[in-house]
């Protein structure tokens, strides 16, 4: 349990430079030389795993796929795709909350990295009008834009896990789906609590008429969803052409572009992305994440709480799902396997759901680092919005493993 305690002084650090106002960026960066040395690893082998983070391939590429990103949103901005979007939503929806809740929601179904950032910009455009703070604004694009990671089959989490077990996928959608139940209904219940309900009325016309509208407005995110997940490309290619396809479209001049760059390109956002890698990589190399799990295997406590309380922490630590799925699923898996062919959902849903909402807490998650640094929000104002809705999800998760899940299984033939 010594590796447990080391991770939390480094839970503790981070917190107290984060509530100071030091930049997020810098605090991973401090965080990680405290982790490396907590966790004795030599200054060589501190530095190797810095520069392995900070300059890697899937760095550089998660670098140029944020910028992409933001140029993509800056230029929809521009020629107006935004207000047409919002527009068309507000027509179909007829109150501005819902708005706010679905547009993240409908990004979440393109699993990329960091993909709050796509719709972020949208969220704050239709925040003008209620006027909710940065921090709800943040809590509201970020939340709803994972409502869906529990069940979602293009998502690597559920993928990877579906593929350990050696069990389809829809099996794990159907035992999970309850947490998605959950984390809509709490978002809604917390996140968008004292949001303002503005109804709009006058919003005529068919109701064809404002899908066709929505569709075209969203069509440049759509063709990267289609190209990414269907065809397979690249997600820098199929953003990169997008970009340059709506620039010729729209045949944005020269101060245009150069307005677009000039919000899209900064230091303080690549220094961002560069701190959480360079943590994530000390973490691993440091050999963090598989102490803590044998810090706790070793106890000898009880399945249901191993599962509760491992991936949590995993998530919490890694701040990525393939992250606990990947450090805990295998050291669980007696948990999860009995005889082959015998799955035991309702540990799997345990330790899939504890260990999403720990990804969904944690600092270093891009998602949140991303929407806060968008929004200019207060970190530990965020986290009380954030709290609520992830005790609901744990609390349901809980429930639903004792009460819920083995009925279902044996009542579908799991």
């Amino acid at each position: 349990m010594i590796a447990s305690v080391k991770i939390l002084a480094i839970f503790v650090c981070m917190v107290i430079l984060i509530r100071k106002r030091v930049p997020i960026g810098y605090v991973l960066l401090i965080d990680a030389a405290l982790a490396a040395a907590l966790f004795k690893m030599s200054p060589i082998a501190g530095l190797k795993a810095a520069g392995a983070g900070a300059f890697s391939l899937d760095t550089l590429r998660l670098v140029g796929v944020m910028i992409l990103i933001v140029s993509m949103g800056n230029i929809m901005r521009t020629v107006g795709s935004f207000d047409k979007t919002i527009a068309s939503l507000e027509a179909l929806l007829r109150d501005t909350r819902a708005v706010m809740a679905v547009i993240p929601a409908i990004i979440g179904l393109l699993p990329m990295p960091a993909g709050a950032l796509m719709s972020a910009p949208l969220v704050g455009a239709v925040a003008v009008k209620t006027r909710t703070s940065p921090e709800q604004n943040t809590a509201i694009n970020f939340w709803f834009r994972h409502v869906w990671e529990y069940v979602w089959p293009l998502y690597p989490g559920v993928i990877v896990t579906a593929a350990l077990l050696k069990v389809p996928v829809r099996n794990l959608v159907v035992v999970n789906f309850p947490l998605t139940l959950a984390a809509i209904g709490a978002g809604l219940l917390f996140c968008l609590r004292n949001v303002p309900g503005q109804h709009v009325s006058g919003a005529g016309g068919a109701v064809a008429g404002h899908v066709k509208q929505l569709v075209l407005s969203l069509l440049p995110i759509i063709v990267v969803a289609l190209a990414t997940v269907i065809f397979s490309v690249p997600l820098p290619c199929s953003l990169g052409a997008v970009c340059a396809a709506l620039l010729i479209v729209h045949r944005l001049n020269r101060d245009q572009v150069k307005a677009v760059i000039r919000r899209s390109i900064t230091a303080e956002t690549v220094f961002l992305i560069v701190g959480v890698q360079v943590f994530q990589s000390v973490i691993e190399r440091s050999g963090a994440a598989s102490q803590v799990v044998q810090g706790f295997v070793s106890i000898r406590t009880p399945p249901g709480f191993l599962c509760l309380v491992i991936p949590c922490v995993i998530g919490l630590l890694t701040g990525a799902t393939l992250g606990f799925v990947g450090v805990t699923f295998p050291v669980l898996m007696p948990f999860f396997v009995g005889q082959p062919g015998d799955v035991a959902y309702g540990y799997v849903m345990l330790a899939y759901g504890s260990g999403f909402v720990g990804t969904l807490l944690s600092p270093v998650h891009l998602c949140l680092t991303m929407t806060r640094d968008y929004f200019k929000a207060n970190f530990g104002q965020v986290y009380k919005l954030l709290i609520g809705p992830a005790c609901v999800v744990i609390i349901v998760a809980i429930l639903w493993f004792l009460f819920g899940v083995n009925p279902l299984v044996k009542r579908l033939g799991l």
